[in-house]
């Protein structure tokens, strides 16, 4: 039997670790703004994981609540960001609708039957099935990211969606192994054992998909920085043709003036040599000629 202290202190190092590099990434690639939605989250659940390691054996009612609801407002974070992330259409108000809801059913078990474990367990495990439903349906409908980069993840989520339904149904069809138990219990701690494991490779898929989207962001760049150098050098060419035609329009208008200027100064020194010639042969009028 694997201890749940180990487990949960081995999760919540692991979770911690994942949350401050989010964080690190997102500070580093603040253009990828849907980043910090993901990491809220992250940090979500590494808080919910420190409740839980901090809870005592008789924690109060508002404690067990409380603790649950920190943990299950990181997945609805997780589901709001990656659709944020992907371009996908965003479902929000479902995960608001189902925390409310988990946080009544929660309240009301712990208030009214706090020795029925199965009410919990089937809450949070219809909570996690709707939030995993949620990012495996952004997943199957995206197209920005490698199909098996996608698919991967979907089996990751599908993963813990079935390992939550396994742990509805002991609950169901063995109530005597649970009965009287705590959530927090080493029968538990392989259901804590596979959550781990699905942590660590959703934040393996993340990083994959972030490095995925920052490759395609520098080849939209590197591909809009070319065709702009490309309508630069069109401009430029079209401007060099157009200083030409301007250079000859300008020659060809100094030949016009040249040309111009010697018409015009061949007939009048014709003109004004023969007046010259006029004023020279008839001597001045005495009076005006009428």
């Amino acid at each position: 039997m694997i201890d749940l202290k180990t487990m949960l202190l081995l999760e919540f190092t692991t979770t911690a670790f994942m949350a401050t590099a989010w964080m690190l990434v997102w500070i580093f690639c603040r253009q990828i703004y849907e980043l910090k939605v993901i990491a809220a989250g992250f940090v979500a659940i590494a808080v919910g994981l420190f409740l839980y390691l901090q809870r005592g054996p008789d924690p109060s009612l508002l404690r067990i609540v409380t603790d649950n609801m920190v943990i299950k407002f990181g997945l609805v974070l997780w589901a709001d960001g990656l659709a944020r992330f992907l371009g996908q259409k965003r479902y929000l108000w479902i995960g608001i609708t189902c925390l409310i809801a988990q946080f009544v059913s929660w309240t009301a078990a712990v208030t009214f039957v706090p020795e029925n474990l199965a009410v919990r367990i089937h809450a949070s495990t219809a909570f996690t099935t709707v939030m995993m439903g949620l990012m495996i349906r952004t997943l199957a409908v995206d197209r920005s990211q490698p199909r098996f980069l996608r698919w991967i993840t979907i089996a990751l989520l599908a993963e813990y969606v079935g390992a939550s339904l396994l742990q509805s149904a002991l609950v169901h069809l063995h109530p005597a192994t649970f009965a009287n138990r705590r959530v927090l219990s080493d029968i538990n701690a392989w259901y804590f054992f596979q959550g781990h494991v699905f942590i660590t490779g959703f934040f393996i898929c993340l990083v994959f998909m972030v490095g995925m989207r920052l490759s395609m962001d520098l080849r939209d760049r590197n591909s809009a920085l070319a065709r702009e150098i490309s309508i630069r050098r069109r401009l430029e060419q079209e401007l060099s043709t157009s200083l030409e035609g301007e250079k000859t329009a300008r020659k060809e208008q100094r030949q016009l003036m040249r040309m111009v200027s010697h018409e015009f100064r061949t007939p009048l020194a014709a003109i004004r040599y023969a007046s010259d010639m006029l004023s020279v042969m008839l001597p001045n009028p005495e009076e005006p000629v009428s």
